[in-house]
């Protein structure tokens, strides 16, 4: 029998593994430093046990798909955490194009130099180089280098920064893991997995049928557990910051503050790269999975209310940060705008009631 992530690979989504460590060290060193950095993270929590005398054990890895997503799942007993291949790549596209704009961090590096370019035929960056990729076109090196950070420190950072968005991602799908949402919509057959992005091919997949949870409070279950898992992700990217617990070197060098910003900064963009990640995969928001915009609301509200009060300097931090994405958003005619987002997301699901119904009714399988 093949393990436990092999299995979901192939069985649960018709793919294959992608295992950094066999591939050409030059192509895949990011995925390799991302998925070290995220197993030493997740094995601090091995080993933890629910209300059901489970044990929680947990397996990240690489899908090999060439779509930007995620995904949580259980198979034979074991959590697993599964980004796809092509997801990291297009976290570093966005990020190296953010530090392209002389106004976003414009304290880092010589951020005059930047050449601040508009986005190649006003298409979001990100998905630029994998929609090329998947057509078999070439890259325009004269076009190309112009969203690529001109000053070393930068380019640098930027890498950095795309690290942190990885890692947010890897923090939610643990967030599934961890919290009992997995266990829950397993026991409850609501859902045959939890996704990053919506999969609009696997929302066609209807789970066995629960009298107890009409197909409204399904959805509005499956919303939530997707802002609890934006939480609880964001929260711990910066707590790794905070308790030092960072484990990537070129990181862990930087002062606090700007590993903070940093941190924070990744988490908005990767939020906002939802919303372009759903139009590339022909999905929608609003069953499963809440509006990208309402998802920025949530971890806005979280940052102020949960961190702005127990870190000191946080506030100012906070607005430097905001600036600096509504310095990028200029430049992307659909990016939001942190300004925008109000006190929290409007969502029906986001409720007070609502969390508090999911929460008791995920005592008997969270982890923590």
């Amino acid at each position: 029998m093949p393990d436990p992530f092999t299995q979901l690979a192939h069985d649960g989504l018709g793919a294959s593994v992608y295992d950094p460590a066999q591939d050409e060290p030059a192509r895949a060193q990011y995925h390799a430093i991302s998925l070290a950095s995220a197993r030493q993270h997740i094995a601090i929590l091995d080993g933890a046990t629910n209300a059901r005398g489970e044990t929680l054990r947990v397996m990240p890895g690489y899908i090999d798909l060439m779509t930007p997503n995620a995904v949580a799942d259980q198979v034979q007993g074991v959590h697993l955490t599964g980004m796809y291949q092509a997801l990291l790549p297009t976290l570093i596209e966005f990020s190296l194009f953010a530090f392209t704009q002389a106004h976003v961090f414009p304290e880092i590096g010589d951020a005059k130099s930047e050449l601040s370019p508009q986005p190649a035929g006003g298409r979001a960056p990100g998905l630029l180089l994998l929609e090329r990729t998947l057509s078999g076109a070439a890259v325009q090196r004269d076009e190309d280098q112009h969203r690529v950070p001109r000053d070393a420190i930068r380019h640098a950072v930027a890498v950095y920064t795309a690290l942190l968005m990885a890692r947010y991602v890897w923090l939610h799908e643990l967030a599934h893991c961890a919290k009992g949402h997995v266990s829950f919509i397993k026991g409850t057959g609501i859902a045959l997995r939890l996704y990053e992005v919506e999969d609009g091919a696997a929302s066609l997949v209807t789970p066995r049928t629960n009298p107890k949870i009409n197909e409204q409070a399904r959805l509005n279950i499956l919303r939530l557990m997707e802002y609890d898992a934006d939480e609880t992700a964001f929260l711990g990217l910066c707590r790794i910051q905070l308790q030092q617990g960072e484990n990537i070197e070129g990181i862990k060098v930087l002062d606090l503050p700007l590993r903070l910003g940093l941190s924070v900064f990744a988490a908005y963009g990767a939020t906002w790269l939802f919303e372009e990640y759903q139009n590339f995969m022909n999905s929608h928001h609003g069953r499963s999975h809440p509006a990208p915009y309402d998802r920025l609301r949530g971890i806005t509200c979280t940052a102020l209310q949960s961190l702005g009060p127990q870190v000191d300097g946080f506030a100012d931090l906070h607005r430097a940060v905001a600036a600096s994405f509504n310095a990028l958003s200029a430049s992307i005619p659909t990016m939001f705008q942190v300004e925008a987002v109000g006190s929290q997301a409007q969502d029906i699901a986001f409720s007070a009631g609502a969390r508090a119904a999911l929460a008791d009714g995920l005592k008997p399988y969270a982890f923590v």
